[in-house]
C-alpha cells in the first residue's frame, strides 16, 4: 500500500527492452538505500518490484500489460519519475491508501482551469474503480 504522496525524483538511466517487456534502471539517490530486491517501489505511481538494488540505484522489470496500461509506456532514458516506498503500519497517513496496481483505462475528455485547481473530465470503465489515464492532459 502507498499513500500516492511523491517521496523522491528519480531518473531513468536505462531502458532494457525485451519481447517481455522492459527493465527499468532508476537512479534513486537515498530511497535506493531503503530498498532490497524484492521489495515494492511505486513508479509513477505503479507498484513495481526492485529486481537489483545497488550503488543508489535500482532495476524493475515492467511488463508488456503494464506498460500498455500506464504512464511508463512513455518512459524513456532521461526522463524523471515520480517515486514511493510502500506505506509501513507504523507511518503516518499523510495522503490517500493506494495499491499502484491498475484495474482499468480512462481517457481524460477534457481539462478546464478552475483558477488554482484543474477540473478533469474522464470517460471511464464504469465496472471499474481505479484506473489509469491514456495520454496526458497537461
Amino acid at each position: 500500500m502507498f499513500t500516492g504522496l511523491v517521496a523522491a525524483l528519480g531518473r531513468v538511466s536505462e531502458v532494457a527492452r525485451s519481447p517481455d517487456g522492459v527493465r527499468l534502471t532508476v537512479q534513486a539517490g537515498e530511497l535506493a538505500s531503503e530498498l532490497s530486491e524484492g521489495d515494492s517501489v511505486a513508479v509513477n505511481g505503479v507498484c513495481l518490484t526492485a529486481v537489483g538494488v545497488s550503488d543508489g540505484s535500482f532495476c524493475a522489470d515492467v511488463m508488456n500489460e503494464t506498460l500498455g496500461r500506464s504512464s511508463l509506456r512513455d518512459v524513456d532514458e532521461g526522463s524523471e519519475v515520480n517515486l514511493e516506498l510502500p506505506l509501513r503500519a507504523t507511518d503516518r497517513l499523510g495522503g490517500h491508501v493506494v495499491q499502484g496496481h491498475v484495474d482499468g483505462l480512462g481517457t481524460v475528455e477534457s481539462v478546464l482551469d478552475d483558477g488554482f485547481p484543474l477540473r478533469r473530465r474522464e470517460g471511464i470503465d464504469r465496472g471499474r474503480r481505479r484506473l489509469a489515464h491514456r495520454g496526458r492532459a497537461r
